[in-house]
């Protein structure tokens, strides 16, 4: 290369090449830790079951049965909701790689047993199913109006009907909406508040996603708590594009008092549905992401990039262009299989670092770019 110029970039912060981690260990013996395994089988996704129960009416509610072949109706996922903060009240809510579900349960502290990122199992034949406010639910018999309705169901029948599988394995794997959603692990989807869906086969697959929203400002930042002391609370998110979403928070909540975030970030939750409008329930505060780290105006270094590799951090980065990746290259473990030059042999990669002089590729960030450009 014959000259070198610092610049900035949007980039996610994934790499070829980072540092291996060692850990120490007591010398005394630690009794292992078993896994449990559940024992039922999954044979329906939740897509299908709420596109095979759904009705258009904002309440309503039956008894699941079986399925067509007399088997049990059982379906599997992931938690992706916490009541830890006191903000979801006794709710539920899981997702598989089809569409996400809520389960109404007379019971609070779920978190203890069914933490985020834990997969279950449950056998929802005899179970109640339906809407509550326009919201597509597991739960028990309620009426409103004389409209029966989804209400809590007793905590007892849902652990009777669920089985734990496996360990927790919380994740934030991000996909875009309506991308195909990972088989074999939580995911976020980064949706658009602009965009949210309006037919029937849309609200089944969006409803109690875990989804997040990039680029937006709470109305009142800086000034508001995140709920008043006398009522739950509903404040008002926004994107650049003139878009806006309710927050419905708690007063109950841990964070209640706690003020908003200033400034534009992205926030977190579970997308819920209310008599046609969409809200997001926020887990609790650290939904909220709001820094200037990673901005154009405050670049991630590549030493920080480094860092937080694998840690699903994007934002833009500031460095110099040091060389590019030889062809047919596959892992990054040396020097040697980096060009430290402008004759570059592909032209869809970029090997970046803090200072124009490196050439140790551990100290680099490498560049995976559209081909051709």
């Amino acid at each position: 290369m014959k000259s070198f110029s610092k610049f900035i970039l949007p980039a996610a912060i994934t790499l070829c090449a980072g540092a291996a981690l060692t850990s120490c260990q007591n010398d005394f013996d630690q009794p292992p830790l078993d896994a449990p395994v559940a024992t039922m089988k999954p044979n329906t996704t939740i897509a299908e079951l709420k596109a095979a129960h759904w009705q258009n009416d904002y309440n309503y509610y039956e008894t699941l049965g079986k399925t067509a072949s007399g088997e049990d109706i059982i379906i599997h996922g992931r938690v992706i909701s916490s009541d830890a903060t006191g903000n979801i009240y006794k709710k539920l809510v899981i997702q598989d790689e089809t569409a996400a579900l809520s389960f109404s349960i007379n019971q609070t502290a779920l978190n203890n047993t069914y933490r985020v990122g834990q997969e279950i199992v449950v056998n929802l034949t005899d179970l109640g199913f339906g809407k509550y406010a326009g919201l597509q639910q597991i739960g028990g018999y309620g009426e409103y109006n004389g409209t029966p309705q989804v209400t809590f169901m007793d905590y007892a029948i849902f652990s009777d009907h669920t089985e734990l599988n496996g360990f927790p394995q919380p994740s934030d794997y991000i996909i875009k909406q309506g991308a195909e959603a990972p088989a074999d692990k939580m995911y976020i989807i980064e949706a658009d508040m602009n965009n949210l869906p309006t037919t029937p086969e849309g609200i089944q697959q969006m409803q109690s996603q875990l989804v997040e929203f990039k680029n937006v400002s709470f109305e009142g930042g800086g000034s508001l708590p995140f709920s008043e002391s006398d009522a739950s609370t509903t404040r008002t998110l926004k994107d650049a594009n003139g878009g806006s979403l309710a927050v419905r928070n708690s007063n109950y909540s841990s964070f209640r008092a706690e003020i908003l975030p200033e400034g534009v970030g992205t926030v977190r939750g579970i997308l819920s549905y209310f008599n046609g409008t969409w809200q997001l329930e926020l887990r609790s505060a650290q939904d909220c992401i709001f820094s200037s780290k990673g901005s154009a105006a405050d670049p991630y270094t590549v030493a920080e990039a480094i860092e937080n590799q694998n840690a699903g951090v994007s934002g833009w980065v500031s460095g110099y262009i040091v060389g590019s990746v030889k062809a047919n290259v596959g892992d990054i473990d040396s020097n040697d299989k980096i060009i430290w030059s402008a004759d570059a042999e592909m032209d869809n990669t970029l090997v970046i670092a803090s200072e124009a002089a490196c050439r140790d590729y551990t100290k680099c960030l490498i560049l995976t770019l559209p081909q051709g450009s």
